[in-house]
């Protein structure tokens, strides 16, 4: 489907809701605005999107440091923002919302339990492979394959490479990292989320 053009009639949803979506795109509020096209009168828009840059790691091996910059990269090389959800509101603002329509918040994500860092990892690539996808307008990637396999010969490393975001030893001290993140007792991992509910 297109975001910008939405196959639904006017006025259709009560609620209209997207998840890590306006952060891949580069007109956030238009997507936005047709999100409002689509929600009836009355009705709420809802948006939840990560802040890259605050993103809290640890232990901060520095392998993963160059993760981050690369992953960040390469959602800015394919037109997304790394800081969507602090811009919220004033793409919303943009979109021709009121200001006594939106309600803001913020929320984190957390990840510090053995089962945590697994789903994390597995959550973190499913979002990466969707930017991916948006950003290269290639194929799907295959939800089964790890982060490190993509590191290390997937797709991901090939956009890394095109992009000159890592070097191939690069991209295998991160997934080395990564490996070692995830085994660790003491790793964690939050990221803070921007939240908007816009009454229509």
């Amino acid at each position: 489907g297109n975001v910008y053009k939405l196959p639904f009639a006017d006025e259709t949803f009560d609620v209209t809701f997207c998840h890590q979506v306006l952060i891949h795109i580069g007109t956030p509020w238009d997507a936005l605005r047709e999100m409002l096209r689509v929600t009836k009168r009355g009705g709420i828009v809802a948006a939840r999107e990560g802040d890259y840059e605050t993103e809290c790691i640890w232990p901060e091996l520095p392998e993963l440091g160059k993760f981050h910059k690369l992953m960040a990269g390469l959602m800015s090389a394919g037109g997304g923002t790394p800081t969507a959800g602090r811009q919220l509101l004033s793409w919303a603002l943009k979109a021709g919302v009121e200001r006594r329509q939106i309600t803001l918040s913020y929320c984190t994500s957390s990840y510090n339990t053995p089962s945590d860092r697994k789903i994390c990892c597995k959550f973190h690539y499913s979002t990466l492979l969707l930017m991916a996808a948006i950003m290269a307008l290639m194929a799907a990637l295959s939800l089964a394959q790890g982060l490190c396999d993509q590191l290390r010969g997937g797709s991901l490393r090939e956009k890394a490479l095109k992009f000159g975001l890592g070097t191939e030893n690069d991209l295998e001290e991160m997934a080395k990292a990564l490996e070692e993140w995830a085994k660790r007792d003491d790793a964690s991992l939050a990221v803070l989320h921007g939240e908007i509910l816009v009454q229509k």
